[in-house]
């Protein structure tokens, strides 16, 4: 909705509960003249802490993040596998090329989708250290959430992405969450076929050279 509302070429994706260093979006912006194709994850910051991260891993098939640490003496952008959506700016021609965020429920997995998607089209996605903020992590939110949409999600991305043992193992994450009987028919019978097609269509890495590139769950 965001990006329909928005008249700029430039697009920044943030959290409400953050707090941006003054420099923050010209450093995003400068990174994006420099390589405009790319999706940028700025470094985040725990308010009531001093961890912090810049850009992120999958680590297990549930399709859960670790926070990468910044690396503060790269003045240049560098790779890494994920932009999480706390904060993700991107061009707008960009954004659009890409299709855009995916079809998720509510808190999604719609970060990790965009950065595979990205990845596996041949665009970076790139970590920008000098680019800080802080935000504030809540081990729950405040308000009500469905006890099903982190399945559905986890589902979906499985059959869009991945294939084989992959998204078997993906997959078998569901069984035992609630209603994972619903949540399965649900995915299966949504469009993830003509989304995956999309996304092969316009592939130029196969993914399991993300893996090789970034590290494997298993």
């Amino acid at each position: 909705m965001g990006a329909r509302l928005a008249r700029g070429t430039h697009l920044v994706f943030l959290d409400a509960h953050c707090r941006l260093e003054r420099n923050c979006l010209a450093r995003l912006r400068a990174a994006l003249d420099a390589g405009p194709d790319a999706v940028l994850a700025p470094t985040v910051r725990d308010a009531v802490g001093t961890a912090a991260g810049c850009g992120a891993r999958l680590i297990n098939a549930h399709l859960r993040v670790r926070w990468l640490p910044p690396e503060p003496d790269r003045i240049v952008p560098y790779a890494v596998p994920l932009a999480p959506g706390g904060c993700l700016a991107v061009r707008r021609a960009t954004f659009h090329r890409l299709g855009g965020f995916g079809a998720f429920r509510e808190l999604g997995l719609e970060d990790v989708d965009f950065s595979l998607r990205a990845w596996r089209t041949g665009l970076d996605v790139l970590a920008v250290p000098g680019a800080r903020l802080t935000h504030r992590f809540r081990p729950y939110p405040p308000y009500r959430l469905s006890d099903t949409s982190r399945a559905y999600n986890l589902a979906r991305a499985a059959l869009v992405h991945f294939g084989g043992s992959r998204r078997a193992e993906c997959l078998r994450k569901v069984i035992g969450t609630p209603r994972a009987a619903e949540v399965l028919v649900e995915a299966f019978a949504g469009d993830w076929e003509a989304q995956r097609a999309a996304v092969e269509a316009t592939s130029v890495r196969p993914l399991e050279a993300y893996f090789e590139a970034f590290g494997d769950w298993r």
